[in-house]
């Protein structure tokens, strides 16, 4: 008997995984997005360096586990994938128990805590415009509504180039809580 084959990424995107008792079910990857921001930092840095650009799609560098500056993180996409696989279930559901048991906390001052937050309310809305987040868009007045510590999150297509950058804090249905 021929065991269940299994396919890596390709392309930007997860090809079909066949495993038994395992099935993607409808997968969006803005959903993989916020299920791996409960496990760890998953996101590449990308230039220009005037204002901090993060990629979140680049699945070659998040399934291999490669360090980024410096910091090793070759165990997140395990996890994540051992998690999903043991819980029988789909993306979906264990991002709905992960959001579940996440509270949100407006004082973290690391970006995944800050990202994690906005994720939490603005779910899968946060990549609306694309696969990246922009923090700040050069200039020098640009504070952030929900961190002003920070300068402006946005959801950009990967640069300022085109599309339309969205505010994370404009995208908000509601005040966010202080």
């Amino acid at each position: 008997m021929k065991s269940p084959r299994r396919y890596a990424p390709m392309g930007g995107s997860l090809a079909p995984v066949r495993v038994a008792g395992f099935r993607w079910n409808g997968w969006q990857p803005s959903a993989v997005y916020a299920l791996l921001l409960h496990y760890g930092d998953f996101w590449q840095r990308k230039t220009p360096l005037y204002y901090e650009n993060y990629k979140f799609d680049e699945w070659k560098s998040i399934i291999r586990g490669s360090p980024i500056s410096g910091k090793p993180r070759n165990d997140i996409f395990r996890r994540f994938l051992n998690d999903l696989i043991d819980s029988g279930t789909d993306v979906s559901t264990v991002l709905a128990l992960k959001r579940g048991h996440y509270s949100p906390n407006q004082k973290a001052p690391d970006l995944r805590s800050q990202l994690l937050w906005y994720n939490h309310f603005l779910h899968e809305s946060m990549w609306g415009q694309g696969n990246s987040i922009a923090i700040g868009d050069g200039s020098e007045n640009d504070p952030d509504e929900v961190f002003p510590e920070k300068k402006a999150f946005r959801n950009t297509k990967g640069d300022f180039k085109g599309g339309n950058p969205a505010k994370l804090s404009e995208i908000l249905q509601f005040s966010p809580p202080r």
